[in-house]
């Protein structure tokens, strides 16, 4: 945290370079180890450190360029980062970022707010854990009303009539229509070609049908043909028996 060097030295902002060293002389005079007698331990250790804080705010205010600087600084409020980069988000989504503010002393009057409708300034904190600087501020952007497309905006700050900005950024991506898992596409094609699935089942089962039928006449028209076979032949055999015995009694008849 950036120390008041005029508070250190007593003095207003406005002071004169012999002002300033006039109030390192008197102070230097109170608070100088040398003049540090009778004192406890802590109370030494105390005056010690005033005396270097007056020593700093003396060498920075009494150096024209170091008070410029200073000066500067002193009039503007430190903050960062002084731009915030909400990145890329899916419409509908909220996104938080947060930044610091510091200077000086306690803020007595504060004023930080967002003129875009998508950006909102939901707190207001001190890091040191009073009412002191710095402090942490921390922003929402809402991406429900926002076009898919990269937005710009800003945060206003105004403390004790120190003001600065904040610039910020979001790009908004459209989100995407639920795609279903690769198994629930494999369903869905089923369900498209089952009526064709079904005709080409039942197609399969006819001809299996009729095929079993046509076998099964098959099977009917080659026993019938064997048995006709099979009585020709038996025919055939009686006729070749009386034959033979036909031809034995004429041998015989012959011989006698």
């Amino acid at each position: 945290m950036m120390q008041d060097y005029y508070l250190i030295l007593e003095l207003k902002q406005n002071a004169t370079l012999d002002q300033i060293k006039q109030a390192y002389k008197c102070l230097a005079k109170i608070y100088h180890p040398d003049t540090l007698t009778g004192l406890t331990e802590a109370q030494r250790a105390h005056f010690t450190e005033k005396f270097k804080k007056i020593n700093e705010a003396y060498t920075v205010l009494s150096d024209l360029t170091q008070k410029a600087t200073y000066d500067a600084k002193l009039n503007k409020l430190e903050v960062a980062p002084s731009s915030i980069d909400f990145g890329i988000v899916d419409k509908g989504n909220k996104v938080i970022r947060t930044f610091s503010i510091n200077h000086l002393g306690t803020p007595s009057k504060i004023n930080i707010s967002c003129p875009e409708t998508w950006c909102t300034v939901t707190s207001i904190k001190s890091l040191s854990g009073n009412t002191t600087f710095p402090l942490s501020v921390e922003v929402t952007a809402e991406t429900e009303n926002l076009s898919p497309q990269k937005h710009a905006g800003r945060i206003d700050i105004d403390i004790d009539g120190l003001k600065s900005t904040v610039s910020l950024s979001i790009s908004v991506r459209q989100v995407k229509p639920h795609s279903p898992p690769k198994s629930e596409n494999v369903f869905t094609l089923l369900d498209a070609f089952a009526p064709v699935i079904d005709a080409i089942t039942r197609d399969i089962l006819d001809a299996t049908t009729r095929s079993q039928a046509g076998r099964a006449a098959r099977r009917v028209r080659h026993k019938a043909i064997i048995d006709e076979w099979a009585q020709f032949f038996n025919f055939f055999r009686w006729v070749m028996l009386l034959m033979g015995t036909l031809l034995v009694l004429f041998l015989l008849a012959v011989a006698v």
